[in-house]
């Protein structure tokens, strides 16, 4: 029973670690950019959430969705339509950051608006763990039902692998 509930969501399971990774390595990263080298919040956003991009890319495509590593044809055009919901979760990551980090005051009660904001000052990387949950969702949506369709690694599962 657990081993058919595993190998139903093998696919979910997957994108989601690797998803967590690269949000860990995307929250590394931004962090760097900002508090370190003191780059403007949006475009720290924004350079942290490329780098992300491409790491992302190659674990969903030949982990995840375990896509054919041999089709370079397929290959480029997944990275166009991933790079394109990528351009457009960008925007949306940027602008929802930014939306969240400036009414910060109306979301927070005093209290986490202090320790957050005030104390501690990283209440802009709750906002980009947030705003990269959603985008996570709606991505898992897109990849897996439009740019790597073909891939079911339900039909490529072995015993070996669980």
């Amino acid at each position: 029973m657990f081993k058919n509930l595993l190998i139903k969501n093998l696919v979910f399971i997957k994108f989601v670690t690797a998803g967590s990774l690269v949000t860990v390595i995307d929250l590394v990263f931004l962090y760097f950019l900002y508090e370190i080298f003191n780059i403007h919040l949006a475009h720290s956003v924004f350079f942290s959430y490329i780098f992300a991009f491409f790491i992302s890319f190659l674990l969903q495509k030949y982990w995840t969705f375990s896509a054919d590593k041999n089709n370079t044809n397929s290959t480029h055009k997944q990275l166009f339509m991933y790079f394109f919901i990528s351009i457009i979760n960008v925007f949306l990551n940027s602008l929802f950051v930014q939306l969240l980090v400036e009414y910060q005051r109306l979301i927070l009660n005093d209290y986490l608006f202090k320790i957050l904001v005030r104390d501690y000052n990283i209440w802009y990387l709750i906002a980009q763990a947030i705003i990269c949950g959603t985008i996570g969702i709606e991505s898992f949506l897109v990849y897996k039902y439009i740019i790597f369709k073909k891939c079911d690694i339900i039909n490529n599962v072995k015993d070996k692998d669980i």
